[in-house]
């Protein structure tokens, strides 16, 4: 089922179709923006997730460069790493483009979706007639995980498309026999993938050794005159890979390891456990609640179809040569990336979000199979095959699901006005020499991106009271020229304490200086609506430090 080796190297662009791929993903782009606008993330719900951190980070690299220039932005990434490149540099090229639009970075993203319709449109189907290019990516373009890679701010996605890129090129054919240039590229798609996002390095490394050793040994038991090729080839694309990610990691490899340390060990290492049965742990990215969002139970039941057909085209075609030709490496890394994300208790839908990436890259390269086999069949066989392909894409395209439809779109907008409410009355506050600390569960990213898209940088921090923080927590909160309080957060404190995440002497501290509030050391001066759909009954205050 490997590709002809005659094929490997016929990769051709020309402008015309480079123009008909830029403009598709244009459109595609524009097109989950504007249905994110309507009822989709766009609407308010990013505000509370991991993209408004990126965002707050791009707004602020965005005001050091309009004020000091290329030299100072450099250098502010020098001093202060970015903790996830490919969270904040398509960040930043939106708003720089487009200006401070909620919508201006997944416009830029639209770059991403681009590179990956060239590499299905020019690599994956080099060879093929246009006709059967476009089919391809429009059925690719169907997933709901390339549609999340536009709205989605965070950088797992497209990091797990690019490690999962990367494991196709190294095992769809002879890896030993490839040529220097494919092994630069695959080199430079991992750098990429370590680049994105350095915080899930650890895995993206073991996913990258493992591919190479894998594929190696496959191709080194098929053929043993193969061994002298093992270490230039497999040193090129390491090379190349550390070459690209090199820079990031060496100004920001105490911040890596310290987050990845936090997460593994520290006071996260818990937050996003699943208690799932053995099953279930493994079904979780197949047919669970990543695979449902990011695969879809109709792209499983079509994958199971295309292996099934691909089994039997693939044994009457090489059944003389089954040893040679079986995609054995590609198998092989399909269940240890399967193990490698379900085996771990901790689970969300973007962190192992590299195992649906690679099946959405196999179920394509199956389809890409079958439609070179037809090439050359029979006149029935091919109208046969017309009308399944036909088949296939009506129900593809017919089972389009929004990466992140909600349908309660007044609360939404509730949410959204009453939080710009809140950041347009900081602005007009607050003076950019003077302290906010915020005692509230992430209110404090929301309050940063909204007033820094006014061209406003406040110091506004948010606190937290784990026994680590605690200090800090106290001294800011004495230093605080206006202090920023959610009722809800009296709740948190007490779900902490159940957790264990903070002990009984933390949360005394904490509720000490909730109670401070109510002095005449601070004075209330505004109270807001509870922005929060989810939890009734809170309500946000914004108290000013009286002045001796």
């Amino acid at each position: 089922m490997n590709q002809p080796e005659n094929l490997e190297h016929k990769v051709e662009f020309t402008l015309g179709r480079s123009l008909l791929w830029l403009l598709i993903a244009g459109l595609f782009t524009a097109m989950q923006i504007q249905q994110s606008l309507r009822t989709g993330r766009l609407i308010s719900w990013f505000l509370f997730d991991d993209d408004s951190i990126y965002y707050v980070e791009a707004l602020r690299r965005l005001m050091v460069f309009h004020e000091g220039g290329p030299d100072k932005l450099l250098l502010d990434f020098i001093q202060n790493g970015i903790h996830a490149p490919g969270g904040t540099l398509p960040a930043m090229l939106g708003f720089g483009l487009f200006g401070s639009y909620d919508w201006a970075p997944s416009a830029a993203r639209g770059l991403v979706i681009f590179g990956l319709i060239l590499f299905i449109a020019e690599y994956l189907c080099r060879g093929l007639p246009l006709i059967w290019k476009l089919a391809v990516v429009v059925l690719g373009l169907s997933w709901r995980i390339i549609g999340a890679t536009v709205t989605e701010g965070r950088p797992d996605l497209t990091m797990a498309l690019l490690a999962a890129m990367g494991i196709l090129l190294i095992t769809e054919s002879n890896w030993l026999r490839s040529h220097w240039r494919k092994q630069v590229f695959t080199g430079v798609i991992w750098g990429l993938a370590l680049l994105w996002k350095p915080t899930t390095s650890a895995v993206t490394v073991f996913l990258l050794l493992s591919t190479l050793i894998t594929a190696s040994l496959v191709d080194w038991c098929r053929n043993k005159n193969l061994s002298a090729q093992i270490i230039p080839v497999n040193l090129r694309c390491i090379g190349v890979t550390i070459a690209v990610a090199f820079m990031h990691y060496a100004i920001n490899w105490r911040g890596i390891l310290g987050y990845i340390d936090m997460v593994l060990f520290g006071k996260s290492s818990r937050e996003f456990h699943q208690n799932l049965s053995f099953f279930d742990h493994g079904l979780y990215y197949l047919s669970g609640a990543a695979g449902r969002w990011l695969i879809g139970y109709h792209w499983l039941g079509i994958l199971l179809v295309l292996i099934v057909l691909c089994s039997i085209h693939f044994w009457y075609q090489q059944r003389q040569n089954v040893w040679q030709s079986m995609p054995l490496a590609t198998v092989i890394m399909l269940i240890i990336t399967w193990l490698s994300v379900s085996i771990p208790k901790t689970k969300t839908p973007h962190i192992g979000a590299v195992f649906p990436a690679l099946i959405f890259f196999v179920a394509l390269y199956l389809i890409i199979y079958l439609i070179r086999f037809y090439q050359s069949a029979s006149y029935r066989q091919k109208l046969t095959f017309y009308g399944g392909m036909s088949l296939l894409t009506v129900l593809a395209i017919g089972q389009l699901k929004w990466p992140a439809a909600r349908y309660d779109v007044a609360s939404a907008q509730k949410v959204r006005a009453i939080t710009q409410e809140i950041a347009v009355d900081l602005a007009q506050q607050v003076k950019p020499e003077e302290l906010i600390v915020e005692l509230s569960y992430w209110y404090s990213s929301v309050a940063n991106y909204h007033t820094l898209k006014t061209g406003i940088d406040p110091q506004l921090l948010g606190v937290t009271f784990s026994h680590q923080d605690l200090a800090n927590a106290v001294k800011l909160f004495n230093q605080a020229d206006y202090i920023f309080f959610d009722t809800g957060y009296v709740d948190s404190l007490e779900r902490d304490l159940d957790n264990g995440k903070i002990t009984k002497s933390d949360y005394d501290t904490a509720q000490q200086l909730i109670r401070e509030l109510n002095t005449p050391e601070f004075q209330r001066l505004k109270q807001y609506p509870n922005p929060y759909p989810l939890e009734a009954g809170r309500t946000l205050f914004l108290y000013q430090r009286v002045k001796s």
